[in-house]
């Protein structure tokens, strides 16, 4: 069983060198996420998709590619490009699998938990730097806000351009371990039932979960990677969602005790992996959420899609 997915994006960092290394790897991890997502990255192979106003820049990426590639053991193929001049990067991407992916939705239960692998929220971090470079009265009322320096902001985001550049396999590896083979049938005290990436859409992709498998849940937590800088991208309507990310966290949907093994498997991994709510009931699409979601969401069209408790 092969997996796919094709993701590119333009640049993730713009205060930085667009031919960095750094600006690759978080495209090229974005692209595989998706796969990673559902325990697919065995034999992986990446057919890049790039571009650049200038051949020395294309040539830079390119090269970057090459190098990605090789520290993560996949195959990358030199294939035809776009040649139009403007910044992109990313990649078609190819994974094998040897055990059925978890699109268990149907099975999806009471009492079965909610998982992410690690805290949510990059893109108002790097939202945020950016305003905060560019106008010296947004730095002021930011550090005013949150406490934290411009020096700080500075730290935080580079840190976090670093976690995000690191393609999560083996969080692919640990989720593939907890899927039943080909030939075997789903079974919930051993199997994971569903996987998703949180990225553009954040914590909504809970919603879509629900909906997807017709079920009640109830969210407990939201772990913010930056709970200050968040909320004040929120309060200054900088970003509408302030929970969404790139190359992000994986949600898990499994019964406890599967939770439990994968929760200790990611931590020996170095993640941060927390249990953020549990399935309530089936028979209606619906997430219950704490009330507190509203300091990191500023899209009334987000919060109506949950119910605040």
């Amino acid at each position: 069983m092969v997996a796919a997915n094709n993701d590119t994006i333009q640049i993730i960092d713009p205060a930085e060198d667009p031919g960095s290394c750094l600006q690759v790897a978080v495209a090229l991890s974005n692209s595989l996420n998706d796969l990673f997502t559902v325990g697919a990255w065995r034999n992986i192979r990446i057919y890049p998709v790039y571009d650049a106003p200038d051949g020395r820049l294309a040539s830079r990426i390119w090269g970057n590619v090459v190098s990605y590639a090789e520290s993560i053991g996949a195959t990358v193929y030199d294939v035809k490009q776009p040649g139009k001049g403007s910044l992109l990067m990313g990649a078609t991407v190819l994974a094998g699998m040897e055990r059925k992916p978890p699109f268990f939705y149907d099975r999806v239960e009471p009492g079965m938990e909610v998982m992410v692998t690690r805290p949510i929220g990059e893109l108002p971090v790097i939202n945020v730097y950016m305003l905060v470079m560019l106008d010296k009265e947004i730095a002021e009322e930011f550090e005013r806000q949150t406490g934290i320096s411009v020096e700080e902001l500075l730290e935080i985001k580079s840190k976090l351009i670093k976690t995000m550049a690191e393609p999560d396999v083996e969080v692919a590896k640990a989720i593939e371990s907890r899927l039943p083979d080909l030939g075997e049938d789903f079974n919930p005290r051993d199997h994971i039932a569903v996987t998703t990436d949180v990225t553009g859409p954040g914590i909504y992709v809970v919603k879509e979960i629900a909906e997807l498998s017709n079920t009640a849940i109830r969210l407990t937590d939201i772990p913010l990677l930056e709970p200050r800088i968040s909320e004040f991208a929120t309060r200054n309507f900088i970003i509408p969602n302030a929970t969404a990310g790139t190359n992000g966290a994986i949600v898990v949907v499994a019964r406890p005790e599967v939770i439990e093994g994968l929760e200790e498997d990611l931590g020996r991994r170095g993640l941060q992996p927390t249990v953020i709510g549990y399935v309530e009931g089936k028979g209606a699409p619906l997430v219950r959420a704490p009330s507190r979601l509203k300091r990191c969401i500023a899209a009334k069209t987000y919060l109506r899609e949950f119910e605040l408790v």
